[in-house]
């Protein structure tokens, strides 16, 4: 009976140590779909810019990526989102393509990669006013994320 309970004991800890391993070590994106179907969005390219960022963000609520960019929520403040398919100029100076301007508050696990760029640091772990350029381009029935960065 001893000798099971010490087996066990030791396969709890060891399972103990590969998860903690796993969530705090491993630093490996979780795949997410960095594309909006138009029917998915109604063929609406400010609908569309709002489901890139969010899945954009939701997959960094997944512990898969990593302790350093982990997040335990999100909220989006507002998107202004463009069309510049018709070959105007754009906020990238990149033709044909659509684009956006995000607000976005995130909150950490721990202080991590989302502290850089911009935003205001409270002490609850959020880091709230930050913003982001976003650009993406349509393809047959999609709507495919090229980039989402700080700057234009």
């Amino acid at each position: 009976m001893r000798f099971k309970i010490i087996i066990g004991t030791v396969i709890l800890v060891i399972v103990l140590l590969i998860s903690t391993f796993y969530f705090f070590v491993k630093r490996e994106s979780s795949p997410y779909k960095s594309e909006v179907t138009v029917e998915e969005c109604e063929d609406n390219y400010q609908k569309a810019s709002e489901m890139l960022m969010e899945r954009y963000l939701s997959h960094y609520c997944s512990p898969l990526v990593g302790r350093s960019n982990f997040l335990t929520d999100y909220k989006v403040s507002k998107i202004d989102a463009y069309d510049n398919t018709n070959g105007s100029e754009s906020i990238r100076n990149q033709k044909d393509r659509y684009e956006f301007f995000v607000t976005y508050n995130v909150r950490m696990f721990t202080n991590n990669d989302w502290i850089a760029g911009n935003g205001k640091i409270e002490k609850d772990g959020w880091v709230d006013g930050k913003v982001a350029f976003g650009s993406y381009h349509k393809k047959d029935n999609r709507y495919i994320l090229d980039n989402i960065g700080t700057g234009p």
